[in-house]
């Protein structure tokens, strides 16, 4: 029948929801959201994503730092972008660490010198 504007129809009835009902869909919405965005990193083609192999283990705001970075630069520049980015400089220093040496998405040019290893279209966020 006509609902005069309601959201529910006659036989519908409306469900209670209190802060805590409504903090828990957030939360399985945002464990949702965290496991699509894994399926889909390890989705893509290796031929697409030279990090293919090496994107497992790198969290969400680690890929925004490496994107964020020129194809080359220094240990200053990059502990500059992770702290403009929230990240604290022990932990930028740990980062570029993971990057290089258990990651290899980025190669020790010289002293304080890096380069990004793939193209310049680098990790997704």
């Amino acid at each position: 029948g006509d609902t005069g504007g309601a959201i529910f129809d006659d036989n519908e009835r409306a469900l209670p929801c209190d802060d805590r009902d409504l903090h828990t869909a957030l939360a399985i919405v945002e464990c949702l959201i965290a496991h699509t965005a894994h399926t889909y990193s390890h989705l893509n083609r290796e031929g697409e994503n030279p990090f293919a192999d090496h994107v497992q283990g790198i969290t969400v705001r680690e890929s925004r730092l490496y994107n964020a970075l020129p194809d080359e630069f220094t240990t200053a520049e990059f502990t500059a972008k992770a702290i403009q980015l929230g990240i604290t400089k022990r932990t930028a220093e740990r980062t570029l660490g993971k990057f290089w040496h258990a990651k290899h998405i980025v190669d020790q040019e010289s002293q304080g010198r890096y380069r990004k290893t793939g193209s310049s279209n680098g990790l997704s966020a």
